[in-house]
């Protein structure tokens, strides 16, 4: 899931944005490269958007949120 041209903040260096987000770069840099957060490859360097990114991890927390309470239902 590469970031498309949707929000107008600018792209920045995967250890700023685990900065911003607080969590570790190296996981963060995990997530992008296994396409499961937004990313843009250009060269060597990983750039992300951290509005993209944190809209990709709060859908992913809520999907999983909701599949945890569809078991607890079901069980």
């Amino acid at each position: 899931m590469h970031a498309e041209n949707s929000t107008t903040e600018p792209f920045v260096a995967v250890g700023i944005a685990a900065t911003r987000l607080g969590v570790p770069v190296a996981w963060l840099r995990s997530e992008a490269m296994a396409d499961r957060v937004p990313s843009l490859k250009v060269g060597r360097r990983l750039l992300l958007n951290v509005a993209a990114v944190r809209d990709a991890l709060l859908s992913r927390s809520e999907a999983n949120a909701g599949a945890g309470r569809r078991e607890a239902v079901s069980a």
